[in-house]
């Protein structure tokens, strides 16, 4: 039996600090140790990793919103 979800996103939020940090060699270490865990596909896993916790922030009609 695998990872709940909510064990899963508190695995990713540990992990995307030291994946985010990382260089090339360790980044492939951290994700192949990631999807082993969490059994996601590994694109999807690196594109997790590389975006969790950023915001993105968007001007519209002269406003700025944050969007998580």
């Amino acid at each position: 039996m695998g990872l709940k979800m909510q064990e899963k996103k508190a695995l990713a939020s540990e992990v995307s600090k030291r994946y985010q940090k990382a260089g090339k060699k360790e980044r492939m270490k951290i994700l192949d140790e990631f999807v082993k865990n969490t059994k996601h596909h590994r694109k999807y896993a690196a594109h997790v990793l590389a975006n969790w916790g950023k915001t993105i922030t968007a001007r519209l009609n002269g406003e700025t919103a944050s969007v998580l």
